[in-house]
């Protein structure tokens, strides 16, 4: 999996579960937080309001590990977000919380200095994989910024009417001491900092400038580029992989990680390779059709960028699909399809996006999308029925479902399919069905 794939941000990682499952995960962190209790919910089905965790039932003790971590999330996700004004606003609010915390009495509990509270992260981060889920067009990182938020608020609020840890009017309008230095929030992917990548090199500093507020001014990061280039051998600097050989990182690839079309534009316009392999295929291609906000997708194919490829475990298209079907929204896909992607790319045998369309139980899409299946038709119908078979809720339930089969069934596919029988292949390697007079 790619770096810029945002299902699973760092450093919370998260398993979704279902409200009930989460109010026994809480109940069972009872045995960690003396007097922790199960907030409530306005309904069973909806997701615990992050600010439950401080204002509920709970102990100052719950209280103050989950202040810590809140804000020790918040500090980690808010760096990965794209916009540097929401970044700054994120960065500076953890960091205000911290030093509230950092002010609290020893008799609270606190955990050890540059560490988080086990329990603490694992109760948070089954309420932030509820509100992912019932909120699937918002942004997973967008989102769970917010709610980290909102449990700071919650914070501040406790802290403020327990008199706890004031901060004095000259410090609230302070800002965190990556902000005083640099004048804005660096972004961070995974916790690492461009320095941490690219090392102590002209091509940190370039690259801190990309997902900073200049790299949002085209003229300004032209010049900067240009400069770069001047004074580093050419347009090869540009190119300069670093990391491992396995999963690399680049200038470009670090524009695709803040998800920054202007620093990829005006990279790609200065030389930069949209099509460098960053290890087992993958490209800044690959890696940006993994983002559900198209824009700089559509920067890379425009300058050349190929949309045939894979990386360690999908096709770039796979990518494209799966952020689509998580945002709602299949932009990215379609101009992949539009760049020449085939969507009956086989790995291993198996023509590879229908398998992942499987998968995620896209029923509905691959009704809409019928037009694209060009390949083995009754492979794909062998491997429907393999996955219906291993599935807790009969898809043939499902209205898309039938649907897809329907179309099966007009192609030429006799049903029902057989899990049974030996299946021969013709001369283009697709299954022939035995006994069956419309064989597609």
């Amino acid at each position: 999996m790619n770096d810029n794939r945002q299902h699973t941000p760092a450093p919370l990682r998260f398993a979704p579960r279902g409200a009930a499952a989460l109010a026994v995960m809480i109940g069972l962190a009872a045995m960690f937080f003396p007097g922790l209790s199960t907030p409530a919910r306005a309904q069973d089905d909806a997701p615990l309001p992050m600010a439950s965790l401080v204002t509920g039932a709970v102990s100052d003790d719950a209280r103050t590990l989950f202040c810590h971590t809140g804000a020790a999330a918040l500090d980690e996700q808010g760096s990965t977000l794209p916009d540097p004004a929401q970044r700054a606003a994120a960065v500076d609010t953890a960091w205000r919380m911290r030093q509230r915390l950092s002010r609290l009495p020893a008799r609270f509990a606190h955990p050890a200095p540059g560490t988080i509270d086990k329990d603490a992260a694992r109760i948070i981060n089954q309420v932030l994989a509820d509100h992912v889920r019932a909120e699937p067009a918002i942004e997973p990182h967008v989102l769970i910024v917010r709610e980290l938020g909102e449990l700071g608020k919650a914070c501040a609020g406790w802290l403020d009417h327990r008199r706890l840890a004031p901060l004095a009017p000259a410090e609230r309008d302070d800002h965190a001491p990556d902000i005083v230095r640099l004048g804005y929030a660096e972004f961070r992917l995974s916790g690492r900092r461009a320095a941490d990548i690219f090392g102590s090199t002209p091509a940190a500093v370039l690259a801190r400038t990309l997902c900073a507020p200049a790299g949002h001014d085209a003229a300004t990061l032209s010049r900067e580029i240009a400069a770069f280039v001047a004074a580093n051998g050419g347009k090869a600097a540009l190119d300069r992989k670093v990391g491992p050989d396995d999963h690399g990182q680049s200038l470009l690839g670090w524009s695709v990680a803040c998800a920054n079309p202007v620093a990829a534009s005006a990279l790609l316009d200065a030389g930069a390779d949209a099509n460098l392999d960053l290890g087992h295929g993958d490209t800044a291609v690959g890696r940006a059709a993994a983002l559900r906000d198209p824009a700089v997708l559509v920067t890379l194919l425009a300058h050349g960028g190929k949309a045939e490829g894979h990386d360690a475990r999908h096709t770039f298209l796979e990518n494209a699909w799966l952020a689509g079907h998580a945002g709602g929204h299949y932009a990215g896909f379609d101009a992949m399809i539009a760049a020449g992607a085939d969507p009956d790319h086989l790995v291993a045998g198996i023509p590879a996006l229908w398998d992942v369309v499987i998968a995620e139980q896209g029923w509905h899409w691959l009704a809409e999308h019928w037009s694209l299946v060009k390949d083995d038709k009754v492979a794909l119908a062998l491997r429907i029925e393999q996955f219906s078979e291993n599935t807790l809720v009969p898809p043939d339930m499902i209205p898309d479902y039938r649907a897809v089969f329907a179309r099966l069934k007009t192609d030429g596919v006799c049903l029902p399919i057989r899990l049974d029988v030996e299946y021969k292949t013709d001369a283009k390697g697709h299954l022939i069905q035995p006994d069956c007079p419309t064989h597609p």
